[in-house]
């Protein structure tokens, strides 16, 4: 029950408590989840951008990561 003219507050403890195992936890999810299409998408654009000098070679089964990486809901 709220009085009238009451605050809710946290201590910042108390977020850093709750804050950080959800960056962690999230963070872990988008690595395992996407971790194959986001590697992908870095060596293509680190050749594009010219950062690597040989080139990306996308088969069968690399179009298959990508494309379950990005279609796939977290």
């Amino acid at each position: 029950m709220l009085f009238p003219n009451t605050e809710v507050l946290m201590r910042p403890v108390d977020k850093l408590m709750s804050g950080i195992p959800a960056v962690v936890t999230g963070a872990l999810l988008v690595s395992t989840k996407l971790g194959g299409t986001l590697l992908l998408c870095v060596a293509l654009a680190g050749f594009r951008l010219g950062l690597r000098r040989e080139p990306v070679l996308l088969d069968q089964a690399a179009w298959l990561a990508l494309g379950l990486g990005l279609g796939r809901r977290v």
